[in-house]
């Protein structure tokens, strides 16, 4: 389980792709910004210290409330009562050198990032996308696990700090977090490179998906309107996509990113009905590749999830794109998103059962949250 450590974080603590020339800026940015002197300890602590949701919590008088089933957008407290379990899948590009070790240790950026939802009170699940630009507090951790500052950048971008594979997974885990309304925690992660998508695209036999708009620039059967079988190969090519159509907006690409997990969970469905076994052998497939803190028996239950419980369908951030600052510190100027708090409340009151809780009166009647263990 991970906890949010963000108030506690001192220095010292450890803690799915932009095109090619992106990629190449965003790795030289990255070196830029590892070698800057880190700020003064005291007041990284003092800023990081307390949190607007701390403060906020302070008015509420209930002593039901103490943090960590509530959320925080805007001025606005959110507390949930159902039996929650969280799953963050990440896909990374080429960007780093996760082979390397110590100082020489650069992780990837995450390309593609989605939270999986699991409501066991109502026997619902649904998934969260997350668009790969979105602005929110990142944790820059150097390799030898030194928190050198926390900026506001392309979430993304977190996957680049850590000494190791888990640890920038932990980081990308932990700006999740902050930018969820402080969530208290997520269940596990499950880290992917996006050149893997072959093998899940094949686990299932290709998927059957309608091209949006004309890509023909990408390949020839790409056609607006089109039903197309993905292979292995036109799958990459159909998820992947940019510099190559005239528009190349991350948005579109998300888009073609629901397209396809609408169509391959479908095919996994039908894949744990003929077969219990499915994913087991998913797992074992993947596992020599993967980057994960989870056992095969959570994968497991998340496929028996896709059988048995009702599907929310893959939920997004309606938001703000657009070309903004020189965040990265590289002399270029990168897109960022800035979601809605509206659309925030509404998508994650959808998923975690959220309930606004009236700081004016401190009437609140939830029922005590039943966070047991779904192993026990």
């Amino acid at each position: 389980m991970h906890r949010n450590n963000k108030k506690k974080l001192l220095p010292g603590l450890i803690i799915l792709i932009a095109a090619l020339a992106a990629v190449v800026v965003g790795a030289v940015a990255f070196e830029k910004i590892q070698k800057k002197a880190p700020p003064d300890a005291a007041a990284a602590e003092t800023q990081h210290g307390q949190s607007d949701k701390d403060t906020a919590l302070e008015n509420i008088e209930d002593s039901e409330w103490d943090g960590d089933n509530t959320l925080y957008f805007g001025d606005k407290l959110f507390g949930y009562d159902h039996r929650i379990e969280t799953w963050l899948f990440i896909g990374t590009d080429n960007s780093g050198d996760e082979t390397a070790a110590g100082e020489n240790y650069h992780g990837a950026m995450a390309d593609f990032l989605m939270l999986m939802v699991v409501d066991h009170t109502d026997d619902t699940y649904g998934f969260l996308q997350i668009d790969r630009n979105t602005i929110t507090e990142v944790s820059m951790t150097s390799w030898d696990g030194e928190t050198t500052d926390y900026r506001d950048m392309q979430i993304c971008t977190a996957h680049w700090y850590g000494g190791n594979p888990e640890e920038s997974a932990e980081n990308t885990v932990d700006s999740v977090l902050t930018l969820l309304g402080d969530l208290d925690h997520i269940d596990g992660y499950y880290v992917l490179n996006m050149s893997e998508l072959d093998k899940l695209n094949s686990a299932v036999g290709g998927v059957d998906v309608t091209i949006p708009l004309d890509m023909t620039a990408v390949d020839p059967s790409f056609t607006d309107g089109a039903t197309v079988h993905l292979t292995d190969e036109l799958a990459e090519k159909f998820i992947r996509a940019r510099m190559a159509l005239e528009d190349d907006a991350n948005e579109h690409r998300m888009e073609r990113q629901r397209i396809y997990l609408n169509a391959f969970f479908k095919e996994a469905v039908n894949k744990v009905k003929e077969s219990p076994n499915f994913a087991n052998e998913l797992w074992d497939t993947l596992q020599s590749t993967a980057v994960t803190d989870m056992s095969g028996n959570g994968f497991s239950r998340i496929a028996e999830t896709f059988r048995k419980d009702e599907s929310k369908g893959i939920l997004h951030f309606e938001g703000e794109a657009k070309i903004g600052e020189n965040l990265l510190e590289d002399g270029e100027k990168h897109e960022e998103f800035y979601p809605s708090t509206d659309s925030m409340i509404e998508t994650m009151t959808e998923l975690f059962s959220l309930v606004p809780i009236n700081e004016a009166d401190d009437e609140v009647d939830l029922e005590e949250a039943d966070l047991e263990d779904p192993d026990e």
